[in-house]
C-alpha cells in the first residue's frame, strides 16, 4: 500500500493509525499483514509492515475530529482537503465501470524496514520512536523490552559468536591435553633416566665389590696358599744347592 513520505513519517511516529482509500474493492482483509511503501513496484521504498485491524465502508460526510486524528491530521478540514486533493483525478467509476467505494482501514505497525535509500525524515522518525536491535538492521517499539528480541541478522551473529566460543574452548582444551601429554612424556623420560642411573649405580657397586674382594684375596693368602708357597720355595732351594 502506498503512502506519501509525510504520512509515512506520521505512521512511524504513531500519529497515523488509519488510512482511507477510494477504490471499488476492499484494499486489504482484516488481520492481513502488508507492506507500506513510498513508490509503486519499488521494494526499496518499503518502510514498514502493517497489520490490518479492521476494514469498513466509510461515508465522507461522516468526518469527525477522531477520524482526522487517526489519519494524522489536526482537524477534519485539513484531512478533508488532503483527501480530496489525493483523489481529485479519480472519477466516480473505474474504466471498467465499477463504482468506487470509500474504505477505511485501521492498522498497526508490526515491523519497520530500514534502508539507506529512505528519506532522512523517515529514518529520523524510526530512530526516535524505535529501538535498534544489536546489529542495527531492525527496530522495536520504545515500550518493548528488547533484551530477548533480535532480528535474523542478530540471531545469526549470536550463533556465529557461540560457534567461535565453542571452537576457542575446544582449542584451549586441546592445548591443555597436549600440555598434559608433554608432562607425561617428561615424567616417563625422568623415570627411564632414573632407572638407568639406578641400574648403573648397582653395576658400579658390584664392580667395586668384586675389585675389593680380589685385592683382599691377593693381600691375605689363605693357610693352604701359604703352605703351598713355602713348599714351592723349599723345592727350588734344594735344586739350587
Amino acid at each position: 500500500m502506498l503512502f506519501k513520505p509525510d504520512l509515512a513519517v506520521k505512521i512511524i511516529a504513531g500519529e497515523k493509525t488509519e488510512t482511507r482509500r477510494w477504490t471499488p474493492h476492499m484494499p486489504v482483509r482484516p488481520g492481513k499483514i502488508f507492506f507500506a511503501q513510498l513508490k509503486l513496484f519499488d521494494a526499496a521504498s518499503r518502510f514498514a509492515q502493517l497489520q490490518t485491524i479492521s476494514v469498513y465502508e466509510w461515508n465522507p460526510l461522516h468526518l469527525t475530529k477522531a477520524i482526522a486524528k487517526a489519519e494524522g491530521f489536526d482537524s477534519p478540514q485539513a484531512f478533508s482537503k488532503a483527501y480530496q486533493s489525493l483523489n481529485a483525478h479519480k472519477s466516480l467509476k473505474t474504466k471498467s465501470g465499477k463504482q468506487r467505494v470509500n474504505w477505511a482501514v485501521e492498522f498497526r505497525v508490526v515491523n519497520l524496514l530500514y534502508n539507506s535509500t529512505l528519506p532522512e525524515p523517515l529514518k529520523a522518525a524510526m530512530r526516535q520512536q524505535y529501538k535498534w536491535c544489536g546489529c542495527g538492521d531492525a527496530f522495536f517499539p520504545i515500550n518493548v523490552d528488547t533484551s530477548d528480541l533480535s532480528c535474523n541478522t542478530c540471531a545469526m551473529l549470536d550463533k556465529m559468536q557461540i560457534d567461535e566460543n565453542i571452537k576457542a574452548v575446544e582449542s584451549h582444551r586441546q592445548h591443555i591435553a597436549d600440555d598434559w601429554d608433554a608432562v607425561d612424556n617428561q615424567i616417563a623420560m625422568c623415570i627411564r633416566k632414573s632407572t638407568e642411573i639406578r641400574e648403573l649405580a648397582d653395576h658400579n657397586k658390584k664392580l667395586i665389590h668384586a675389585n675389593y674382594t680380589f685385592e683382599n684375596f691377593q693381600a691375605e693368602p689363605t693357610r693352604e696358599e701359604s703352605i703351598t708357597q713355602a713348599y714351592v720355595d723349599k723345592l727350588f732351594t734344594k735344586e739350587e744347592v
